[in-house]
């Protein structure tokens, strides 16, 4: 079951995860990103979703772009061939530009099924929300939906994004209380406690 999100009663800590095809062929698979908020509860609400036939300077573009969009914390792309093709430009970039991304490669694991399975367990514990109002909600829906685990999917990329986005976050973040107030109450708190 994928729940509605609502987005304004509660601040979020936003993560990438990336699934990379490098090409522009129709027949190729798709490069997928796949950005999610973490609220207190560790409730991951969907926010945005880019897929499509990238080359690698679209790619470090979207990277870009997703990060200022977004205030992305930390990109967990797949740790692989692509990925070591695509991260000397991406580091180019950020020397470049002065805009530094936070970067987590993860493992390649190719065994589908078990590297889905922490993000299945977040959606039957009711963990996990989409915005069901975006755009790109129903191939979104239709490509989790149509994910077996036994069989190669024709549409897997959104499926790849959103189990990294998914592992990276169980795998590193930590959650604190203090992650979700504002600069303003933070400063009010942290003042509160030199008196």
């Amino acid at each position: 079951e994928v729940n509605r999100i609502d987005y304004s009663n509660q601040p979020h800590r936003n993560f990438c995860g990336v699934d990379f095809a490098v090409s522009k062929a129709d027949s190729a698979n798709r490069t997928s990103f796949t950005v999610g908020g973490l609220a207190m509860d560790t409730t991951l609400c969907i926010k945005d979703q880019r897929v499509g036939r990238m080359d690698s300077s679209e790619i470090i573009k979207t990277f870009f772009d997703i990060k200022r969009f977004h205030n992305i914390e930390i990109f967990f792309p797949e740790d692989g061939q692509i990925w070591k093709a695509i991260a000397p430009l991406l580091h180019a970039m950020m020397r470049r530009t002065g805009i530094w991304l936070n970067i987590h490669p993860l493992p390649a694991v190719k065994d589908k099924a078990a590297r889905g399975r922490g993000l299945q367990a977040r959606m039957k514990a009711g963990g996990f929300r989409v915005d069901t109002e975006a755009s790109w909600y129903e191939g979104y829906k239709n490509e989790l939906l149509d994910f077996r685990a036994d069989a190669e999917a024709a549409l897997d990329d959104q499926f790849d994004s959103t189990v990294h986005l998914n592992n990276g976050i169980e795998d590193i973040v930590e959650m604190d209380e203090s992650d979700f107030e504002s600069e303003e109450d933070l400063a009010d708190r942290e003042e509160s406690e030199l008196q």
